[in-house]
């Protein structure tokens, strides 16, 4: 620790304080965006999807630990889900989140749900 003396105390080093960064300051990491871009919006989808044909929404909205409307509105691209979303997604999906964030695994296809 940098210190410098206190004029009061000769021999008793005070920390010297270094200016602190706000998280405003510093803005978002380039490496996790905010929100999922159209791509991987699409690839989330798919998985959910996917996910939507083996369960109820409210099962769903449980899992995800996201409420319902949440889920109709990226699914009815209303909202573009963050990337928390698509973590959770993937975890119920059994897939990496790199799956969905880079791709390159087979992504379920889009089959008629029987009900």
């Amino acid at each position: 620790m940098d210190a410098a003396l206190d004029d009061d105390q000769e021999d008793v080093p005070t920390p010297r304080m270094w200016p602190q960064t706000t998280p405003e300051a510093e803005g978002d990491p380039a490496s996790v965006p905010a929100v999922l871009t159209d791509e991987q919006r699409d690839r989330t989808l798919a998985y959910l999807d996917a996910y939507l044909r083996q369960h109820t929404p409210k099962e769903a909205a449980d899992a995800l630990g996201f409420p319902t409307n949440y889920i109709e509105g990226a699914c009815h691209r209303r909202i573009k889900p963050s990337v928390e979303f698509a973590a959770r997604v993937a975890q119920c999906s059994g897939v990496d989140l790199a799956a969905i964030l880079v791709g390159g695994a087979a992504i379920p296809s889009a089959e008629t749900r029987s009900e």
